[in-house]
């Protein structure tokens, strides 16, 4: 009789499951008890899971039946039910015992057996809260599969039906990018419907004007990702990008378009980048140019505000990137093609080496397209590129004249001879030498920043213990000299009459013009945006996304 009810029972628990399944166009994967889960935590968990399953391409299941007893075979009843996908992990959980299922090549692969272990671990590791327990189980399997797709790889796959994101919700109001996405999706409402469409077509007239997607997206919360993995899949997975070209399930890569997100459940924010966008939006020009601009407001709960100052700071980013001025936090600068990524990242190194051990940012800037070098450097000085702040040595060139202009501390250091020799470093530009040219200024550099200051106290130390050890001997052999009298002027050396001057000329026998180090005195205002130098290193640092993209960009709380 007891095993027939068990039968009864397992039957009904396998239906209900189904039904769910038929109330939502989403695979369910987590299936429990009545009462152990909220309808809420359920929604997000399968949430979770769902997106595990698109980013990983293998299912992740899981059920909690207290009542079942053969928990091997009513795993693989489970399996043949609720499985779709070609791999799969299924942990099924009785009162008394777990138990494994493994389904597919990657699966078997990527789970053995003592991985499963650890993941079991880690699920029972949280007590008393049983969304945490569920989360634990899907963010372990999650980086296992993860580190097994970055080292092997995953085999092409459709992914499961569609985005568990739908943007049929989204009012028609609202603009679209150049590829029919819309700029603003505001699912945590801080907008009103006036202020979105707004704001929406500012960022779509940005977007158009510089052939690069801008994005803002607001959520309640991340479904158990980092504010990094959904800014990127929701990129992704969504189709934009400024130019790119959709997949069939809908997805691009690479393309064009920077996306800011913000999350209201634990206050977290995420800017990220991809294709130009990552050239366009480097590390310290999101972090010292456009975080400052919005991040204020967004704390203070000014969303349009906040709003507002992104779409103003992505504008003049984009511009200065468009016109060939990315703002970054260099140390060489100049024009497409004089140097390879590698070399620039090689020189940039020493100079990196040389600001860790002399406390001074070494510019190299070489502009053969700029027709006034010193306004150029006044200008990138005016945008907060060279900081107004610290020691900072600045070489500039165009291919017909050289200047070195010098911020702070390194200008007591900096001598005439200093530019003589850097007269070798302009003459390989000449010839388009420009990798031995910023080697060159990098050692001259190292020179001028070795010198040791004047001891003042040494040196006049030295000048009165050698006037007095001079002193005294010449004035014992004065005194010997008893017959040699005083002459003021030497009258008597010439005879009278003897010379006479009948011509006299000018002539030019060379010439020699010298150059001179400017010296630019520190700003004592505090206002502006920070200089950079030393925790920058130029460009974007990327990583890649679930989808197989590439991003750069970067994020935190507000």
């Amino acid at each position: 009789m007891k095993r027939i009810f068990s039968v009864l029972l397992i039957a009904l628990l396998l239906i209900f499951p189904v039904f769910s399944v038929q109330a939502d166009d989403k695979p369910t994967y987590v299936f429990v008890d009545d009462g152990l889960l909220t309808a809420d935590e359920l929604g997000d968990l399968n949430t979770r899971a769902f997106m595990i399953s698109l980013d990983r391409h293998v299912g992740v299941y899981y059920f909690y039946y207290s009542v079942v007893e053969d928990l091997p075979s009513y795993v693989e009843q489970f399996a043949a039910e609720h499985v779709s996908e070609e791999n799969a992990l299924v942990l099924g959980v009785n009162a008394d015992s777990y138990y494994f299922l493994r389904i597919g090549s990657v699966a078997e692969e990527a789970l053995p057996d003592d991985i499963c272990e650890g993941i079991y671990d880690a699920y029972n590791a949280v007590k008393g809260d049983p969304k945490g327990k569920l989360l634990a189980y899907l963010n372990t399997a999650d980086e296992i599969l993860k580190a097994y797709r970055d080292a092997h790889g995953f085999p092409d796959v459709v992914q499961p039906i569609s985005d568990p994101y739908d943007l049929s919700d989204v009012p028609e109001e609202i603009a679209r990018t150049d590829g029919g996405k819309p700029t603003l999706v505001d699912r945590a409402h801080l907008l009103s419907d006036s202020q979105a469409e707004a704001l929406s077509k500012r960022l779509a007239e940005i977007g158009t004007a510089y052939r690069c997607d801008v994005v803002v997206v607001t959520v309640n919360g991340l479904e158990g990702k980092t504010a990094e993995a959904y800014a990127d899949d929701w990129f992704d997975y969504h189709g934009y990008g400024y130019g790119a070209t959709p997949t069939a399930n809908g997805t691009t890569v690479d393309g064009d378009g920077i996306l800011l997100l913000v999350s209201m459940e634990d206050r977290d924010y995420w800017v990220s980048t991809s294709g130009y966008a990552i050239k366009a939006f480097t590390d310290y020009g999101i972090q010292e140019y456009l975080e400052p601009m919005f991040l204020t407001y967004l704390s203070s709960g000014e969303y349009e505000d906040a709003f507002d100052r992104y779409a103003d700071g992505c504008g003049e980013l984009l511009k200065m990137a468009r016109d060939g001025d990315p703002y970054d936090c260099f140390h060489i600068v100049t024009d497409e093609g004089y140097l390879s990524d590698g070399e620039r990242t090689n020189l940039q190194a020493d100079m990196e080496r040389i600001f860790s051990e002399y406390g001074t940012i070494l510019y190299f800037i070489y502009k053969p397209s700029v027709t006034d070098p010193e306004a150029y450097v006044q200008k990138l000085y005016n945008e907060y590129r060279i900081p107004h702040t610290g020691s900072v040595l600045v070489f500039i060139a165009n291919g017909d004249e050289y200047d070195l202009k010098t911020y702070g501390e390194v200008a007591s250091k900096v001598q005439e001879k200093d530019l003589e020799a850097l007269k070798n470093t302009a003459s390989m530009l000449q010839s388009e030498q420009v990798s031995q040219a910023v080697e060159s200024f990098t050692k001259q550099s190292e020179t001028i920043l070795s010198r040791r200051p004047v001891n003042w106290f040494t040196l006049a130390l030295g000048v009165l213990t050698g006037g007095l050890f001079g002193f005294v001997p010449v004035n014992k052999m004065k005194r010997q000299l008893t017959d040699v009298s005083k002459q003021t002027n030497a009258d008597k050396y010439l005879e009278p009459n003897s010379f006479a001057l009948t011509q006299n000329s000018d002539v030019l026998l060379g010439s020699h013009v010298s150059r001179t180090v400017h010296v630019v005195q520190q700003s004592s205002s505090s206002g502006g945006r920070s200089g950079g130098g030393g925790g920058f290193h130029g460009g974007s640092s990327t990583h890649t996304s679930s989808s197989g993209g590439t991003h750069g960009g970067h994020g935190g709380k507000f």
